[in-house]
């Protein structure tokens, strides 16, 4: 789903300690069980790049997460919509992308996503505060804190959603 790669770039990646032979071998091997497997119109070879055929539409949970993120973005906190956005989006995130993997692109494509991951929370947690709901402004806040200990704005919201603002406390 990043685009297209070229057969060098799937070789260096799959099989750079192997010999040119064998790499060609392996390639085509694993080309030719995935098809097997997921239909053989799904992975297509055009323009010297192997690519998902952009004439099937598939369904990604990781497409559909960041759709959800990029609609939440800029509503308002006190909309619902916005809260059931923010929670469409993490109920499909699962945890970390192909944990075990140390792939250089499969390392920011884990990051990008935990980032992804975090905004959800915190815009999750303001949804909360703006909505009263202080417990969960806590719940969230925690989560986003457990992919990123580190982050003292999360923190300081965290603890400012223990109790309710003047303005609700006063009601």
């Amino acid at each position: 789903f990043m685009g297209g790669q070229q057969k060098e770039d799937l070789t260096l990646e799959f099989w750079s300690h192997q010999d040119y032979q064998r790499v060609r071998q392996n390639l085509h091997s694993t080309i030719s069980r995935g098809r097997a497997t997921i239909g053989n119109n799904v992975v297509v070879y055009r323009d010297d790049l192997y690519c998902i055929n952009p004439d099937i539409d598939i369904w990604c949970d990781a497409h559909r997460f960041e759709k959800y993120i990029r609609d939440a973005r800029g509503k308002p906190s006190r909309d619902v919509r916005t809260q059931e956005l923010w929670r469409r989006a993490l109920a499909l995130y699962q945890g970390d992308f192909l944990p075990g993997f140390d792939s250089l692109w499969v390392i920011e494509e884990r990051e990008r996503l935990r980032e992804l991951a975090l905004e959800a929370m915190i815009g999750s947690g303001d949804c909360a505060q703006a909505q009263a709901d202080f417990g969960g402004v806590v719940i969230q806040y925690q989560q986003a804190l457990k992919l990123n200990e580190f982050r003292e704005d999360v923190h300081r919201a965290t603890r400012a959603g223990h109790l309710p603002s003047r303005r609700h406390r006063s009601r």
